[in-house]
């Protein structure tokens, strides 16, 4: 019954569906999803047209909304943010308010006008009828940023909205000089004056005091007016007045100066009281009034009077100071005076029946003495010590002038072999030499101790090159080089009944002039390799042969390297086919041969390298030099094994600083 009802209901559902869109299925057919898909729509094919879905879409006819309510609008844009790229008729609403998108620009917030504001992001054109007053005339001032309220306009925003100003500066009118001022005073107060902005004409003056400031060097600056007037003159009554006054202040300390100015090479300057007016220099200070400190001396134009005596420039006759009459000279004080020249008669001195002329300053030099330094008669005069000749060979008995200091300083003579007398305490000569002594060859003094150099007692020091090449520098100091080498081992060679190798040779070890030869690798596999030759040294020592290798096939160990005099030669191999042994590194050895086998003969030992010992005297900055390489093993034969490698070579250098 529960199949009946559900086939009927089927059935209706399927003739309604088949009705509208008819999908061709056939009675018990199962639709797959694909075929229920088409079904839904063709569902949809039935409404005429593509439904609106909330999910978007585009209206292909015109959309009309419900008239808005009091409760209701007919249209509502949810609030929400600004579209990052909107396109042309795009509407959205922000907190800000609602925007459109129109020819590429965003038109926004729309908002009722307000009298006198116009609000937008964007300029507005903006149309007025006719009739209304709009203010904007070309001879207004106001070109662009209009201000709206004067009152509370600044001098920079006054500045930038005027547009017939001319010159530079915060705000400039167009001939703009100013006229005469009518009130009780004029402020300029942080104005700056450019060049002719201040001028005043004819006999203008400028009452009461004027105070002038600035922050550049010169506080109060007068330029030249015009070339035969003064640049700055007090009542200059002249008609041409090339000439001008100049007062230049100088850092704290150093004064002030008053200086004539003009064209001319020579300017004089002067400063003149009135009438019998006194004019007094320095009645103030408590400094001293320096008249002609330039060296240009001073002149005095009428009598002066010093003291109650009157000094009068009109006597004739030459020198510093000529009296009109000859004075009389009252117990005088004559002080670092040059009394020169020639008396006419004879000079008369009064009173006792002796004068003393002494006490008398002369300028000398350091140490120096006032007398007769020659053998014969001659006047005073200054000299120095090192100023007199030079006695080549002084003689025992000649005078030293001494100052004794158990005498207070007295000056007294003595004889040079008095002096060599008293301070003789040690030897009078060394190996019958006489005369100073000084110090060579790393002998110093300390104190009164001679001794070796800080150099000399260094003690010697070594490098060791166990490898490659380059270029050996010699320290400082280094009086003489002790070199120890020794040239690469030889390689052992393999045993084996056919096919064994018999290794390669060492490398040579040099260095300067100094050869100590690589040892030989085995010529055969009985053959033992010789060992290197050596020479340029005070000890040249040919490398040791290596052991010489065996025909035998009973198993024994095979044959060892040559050893130099470092020892380290390799051990033959094993007995049954072992490998040779490597000779110790750096050692300068040979490598073992390889060991004998039933079916295999033994490998012979390689030779060891050269040896020798040498000094170099007098050592240059650098040397080259090379270490031997160490000669490789042999490789093995059938049935047998490989022999031994040898060992590199070495170089020392013992650096003595001392003989």
């Amino acid at each position: 019954m529960r199949k009946f009802v559900f086939a009927a209901v089927l059935c209706g559902a399927w003739s309604t569906a088949h009705a509208q869109s008819s999908p061709g299925w056939t009675y018990g057919q199962v639709p797959t999803p694909a075929q229920w898909n088409g079904a839904f729509a063709a569902k949809q094919d039935y409404l005429g047209a593509s439904p609106l879905l909330i999910t978007g879409g585009t209206l292909s006819g015109r959309l009309i909304t419900a008239a808005p309510s009091s409760t209701l609008a007919g249209l509502n844009l949810t609030p929400g943010s600004a579209p990052s790229a909107p396109a042309d008729g795009d509407l959205w609403f922000t907190a800000s308010g609602v925007f459109a998108r129109v020819n590429g620009v965003t038109v926004g917030p729309l908002s009722s006008g307000a009298a006198a504001s116009f609000a937008a992001t964007t300029p507005l054109s903006v149309s007025f009828p006719a009739g209304v007053t709009t203010y904007a005339c070309a001879t207004c001032g106001i070109t662009s940023n209009p201000l709206s309220q004067f009152a509370a306009t600044t001098s920079a925003q006054l500045r930038g909205v005027m547009s017939d100003e001319t010159g530079t500066g915060a705000l400039v009118f167009a001939g703009g000089a100013i006229g005469a001022a009518t009130g009780t005073s004029l402020a300029l107060g942080g104005a700056s004056i450019g060049s002719n902005a201040l001028a005043t004409t004819g006999s203008s003056q400028l009452g009461g005091a004027v105070t002038v400031t600035s922050n550049s060097g010169a506080a109060f600056a007068v330029g030249a007016n015009g070339g035969t007037n003064a640049a700055f003159s007090v009542d200059a009554s002249a008609s041409s007045v090339a000439t001008g006054l100049r007062v230049q202040g100088l850092a704290a300390g150093n004064g002030i100066n008053l200086q004539a100015t003009s064209s001319a090479t020579n300017e004089a300057l002067g400063i003149n009281a009135k009438g019998s007016g006194i004019l007094a220099l320095g009645a103030v200070s408590t400094g001293q009034v320096q008249i002609g400190g330039g060296g240009g001396g001073v002149q005095i134009g009428s009598a002066l009077t010093y003291g109650g005596v009157t000094l009068n420039n009109a006597v004739a006759g030459t020198g510093n100071l000529v009296a009109s009459v000859s004075p009389s000279l009252s117990t005088p004080t004559i002080a670092g005076a040059t009394l020169s020249g020639t008396f006419a008669g004879t000079p008369a001195f009064s009173g006792a029946n002796f004068i003393t002329l002494g006490n008398i300053a002369q300028n000398t030099t350091a140490w120096s003495f006032l007398g007769n330094a020659t053998s014969g008669t001659a006047n005073n005069a200054p000299f120095t010590i090192g100023g007199l000749t030079a006695k080549s060979s002084p003689a025992s008995t000649d005078l030293l002038m001494l100052s004794d200091q158990a005498a207070s300083g007295a000056l007294k003579q003595a004889t040079i072999a008095q002096v060599v007398g008293s301070l003789a305490s040690g030897v009078s000569s060394i190996d019958s030499k006489t005369g100073a002594f000084t110090t060579g060859n790393g002998i110093d003094t300390s104190v009164n101790v001679i001794e070796l150099t800080a150099a000399r007692r260094t003690l010697p020091t070594t490098q060791v090159f166990l490898s490659g090449s380059g270029t050996y520098t010699t320290p400082s100091n280094v009086l003489w080089l002790e070199i120890e080498m020794v040239g690469g081992g030889a390689g052992g060679a393999g045993s084996g009944s056919t096919g064994a190798t018999f290794g390669t040779n060492g490398g040579n070890s040099t260095f300067s002039t100094f050869t100590a030869g690589g040892g030989n690798s085995p010529a055969s596999q009985s053959s033992p390799g010789n060992g290197g030759t050596a020479s340029g040294g005070y000890l040249n020592q040919i490398g040791g042969s290596g052991g010489a290798g065996s025909s035998v096939t009973t198993p024994a160990n095979g044959p060892i390297g040559g050893s130099s005099p470092f020892g380290g030669f390799g051990q033959g191999g094993a007995p049954g086919a072992g490998a040779g042994s490597a000779a110790t590194t750096n050692s300068g050895s040979g490598g073992g041969g390889g060991g004998i086998n039933t079916t295999a003969p033994s490998g012979a030992g390689g030779g060891s390298g050269g040896y020798l010992k040498g000094i170099i005297q007098s050592p240059s900055a650098t040397y080259s030099y090379a270490v031997g390489a160490a000669g490789g093993g042999g490789s093995a034969g059938s049935g047998g094994a490989a022999g031994g490698a040898g060992a590199a070579g070495r170089i020392m250098v013992i650096e003595h600083y001392g003989s």
